[in-house]
């Protein structure tokens, strides 16, 4: 759901143009945002045996020290998002999703997102704003 569901507190980073830290599974969509992104780091506990707290210590330490690999993933975190995950791409993405299966549900053969009457499959009109597939 990467791209259409937005967990805050990374886009939120992102959109600050912060890089990211993240404690927890590298598997899961965060994680996969994060290191297929190139946005910060991933510091998974089951990766490596020894404390996370250190490793997480050692990320911050390491980034506090080095301000252009810091500024390099924060400039990089705001493009992508800006690029993939800003309110209007995901209300688009979220509008050709829905456009794309109530197209294939309900067979629409004429439709707009502007409140108009249009035709459903079935024959029937309905005044509310349709989001299935145009043909």
């Amino acid at each position: 759901m990467a791209g259409l569901v937005a967990p805050g507190k990374l886009y939120g980073s992102m959109a600050a143009g912060r890089p990211v830290l993240m404690v927890g599974p590298r598997a899961s969509d965060p994680g996969d945002v994060i290191e297929e992104e190139r946005v910060g780091v991933v510091i998974d506990p089951t990766d490596e045996p020894g404390d996370p707290a250190a490793r997480l210590a050692a990320v911050i330490l390491a980034l506090r020290d080095d301000p252009g690999r810091r500024r390099a993933l924060g400039e990089r975190a705001r493009r992508v998002f800006e690029q993939k995950y800003d309110r209007g791409v995901v209300c688009a993405r979220w509008e050709a999703l829905l456009r794309s299966e109530l197209g294939k549900a309900a067979g629409v053969a004429e439709a707009d997102c502007h409140g108009s009457t249009h035709r459903l499959g079935s024959g029937r009109s309905s005044k509310y704003s349709s989001l299935a597939a145009e043909e």
